[in-house]
């Protein structure tokens, strides 16, 4: 797999894009056998150690510890560090992470999706096919010590085994729309888990390079049939509905009706006529394009936070990314650019720098090739 680009094909293949959209995606789990090196080039122990060893850079916060479901006291792998709380109240201690390591437990190095160039680039590709923020986790763990007790996900999951084997167990149980903080959390008891996640559906064994999806709120959970596993661990952290009321609540200070104080609550026509003007206001600023503009200008952004490169100092000119719409491609069945390798060159990316197209085809019209697959939406500049 090219690590610099990879694509979604690439990753979920021999499963088409058009196939898992259609049939797994928010529907049903998935498992995808691959070769040992299709993943070799993103991650491996080799750069697991390395990032560990960037020790002043880990706090209780991005690196957690758990065995069977419980995760170990901060204090018994790190030190409190009261000059670094931005970071976290605690750091990690080397010595004492070494020797919370001979108990084997499951090892979570938390918001780990720009941590190399590699992952990041896989990072950029997942949030371009998915458009929405992705957060992805490492996690080792060893032979016959579960971590992680049977559960489910807020978000969906994506896995790529990288290192070692891992048995999961895969129930048919779902929970519907999982949303944290409601009454569809996932706080409850071990009989209570048990009951819900029902029967087991599959259980794969992943090994390195495999690939395995996993709907939210799909009950699961996993244990090492060899001496150590490495795998990556993305969500995807999609914008839901009371993501959008949350954006317009912000703006509600510009209405003047909802400065107003309230009528007093014993005066109940007033009151009651003072809520359905409330209402009134706050529908026709819903109706309104440039609400709905603004939230979809949102999602765009908030879709690709970090994963894209930003910089090439010394100049501090914005670098210009492209993502490329697939399903629209797909469906186009001739180059409209009159340039017959533009719309292959794009079919093994999901996105592009305006700097690499203008490196592949420097003989080029390139200003008018962009602004036509725009225009015919095979393209979408990144906000």
């Amino acid at each position: 797999m090219d690590s610099k680009h990879p694509t979604f094909e690439q990753l979920i293949a021999p499963i088409t894009r058009a196939e898992f959209f259609a049939d797994y995606y928010g529907k049903k789990p998935l498992y995808v056998p691959g070769t040992e090196k299709k993943f070799s080039s993103t991650f491996g122990w080799k750069d697991f150690d390395a990032m560990l060893d960037e020790g002043s850079y880990w706090s209780n916060a991005q690196l957690s510890l758990v065995v069977n479901g419980k995760a170990l006291k901060p204090e018994e792998y790190s030190i409190q560090d009261n000059s670094a709380k931005a970071a976290g109240a605690f750091r990690i201690d080397r010595g004492k992470l070494l020797d919370c390591l001979k108990q084997k437990p499951s090892m979570v190095l938390n918001y780990c999706q720009t941590q190399t160039p590699n992952i990041a680039m896989l990072t950029a590709a997942l949030e371009s096919v998915f458009r929405c923020y992705v957060e992805m986790h490492i996690i080792a763990s060893w032979e016959d010590h579960k971590g992680f007790i049977s559960h489910f996900d807020y978000n969906d999951v994506l896995i790529f085994q990288t290192e070692g084997v891992k048995t999961w167990n895969i129930y048919e149980g779902r929970y519907d729309e999982p949303l944290k903080g409601t009454k569809h959390d996932r706080d409850f008891s071990m009989p209570q888990a048990d009951e819900l996640k029902g029967g087991l559906l599959m259980q794969p064994q992943l090994s390195p390079g495999d690939f395995l999806y996993l709907p939210k709120g799909q009950f699961h959970d996993a244990l090492a049939a060899s001496e150590a596993t490495l795998h990556l661990s993305y969500r995807l952290e999609h914008a839901v509905g009371m993501d959008y009321l949350k954006m317009i609540s912000s703006h509600l200070h510009q209405l003047p009706e909802f400065c107003e104080p309230l009528p007093h609550f014993d005066d109940a026509a007033a009151h009651d006529a003072h809520i359905e003007k409330l209402i009134l206001a706050l529908s026709k600023l819903l109706h309104e394009p440039s609400a709905i503009a603004f939230a979809t200008n949102y999602q765009k952004i908030t879709s690709t936070q970090d994963a894209f490169p930003s910089f090439v100092l010394p100049s501090s000119n914005p670098i210009t990314f492209f993502r490329v719409r697939h399903e629209a491609l797909n469906k186009s069945k001739n180059d409209i650019t009159g340039n017959t390798d533009v719309l292959d060159w794009l079919k093994h990316r999901e996105f592009f720098s305006l700097n690499e197209f203008e490196t592949a085809f420097s003989n080029s019209d390139n200003g008018a090739i962009l602004t036509q697959l725009e225009a015919q939406q095979l393209i979408e500049k990144r906000l």
